[in-house]
């Protein structure tokens, strides 16, 4: 039993140490700035597409409380 634990214990210092050692670096990461002119104005949206639109003819819905449905009360 002993032997378990030393050897968890060995374990988890040796995970402890090698992870700690990975996430540190002495290399200084390069970063290129950026500079963009900010204007006010409306936000222009397009999107293009080619082809047809298909809807799907029905729907499943779920809720978060269990129950039936009565009734719907929808003319067509």
């Amino acid at each position: 039993m002993q032997n378990r634990i030393i050897i968890v214990m060995l374990l988890t210092l040796f995970l402890t140490v090698t992870g700690l050692t990975g996430c540190s670096s002495n290399e200084v990461e390069d970063s290129e700035e950026q500079v963009f002119e900010v204007k006010r104005g409306d936000l222009l949206i397009a999107v293009s597409a080619d082809g047809s639109l298909v809807m799907p003819l029905e729907v499943e819905l779920r809720f978060g409380t269990p129950g039936t449905v009565m009734e719907i009360m929808v003319e067509k």
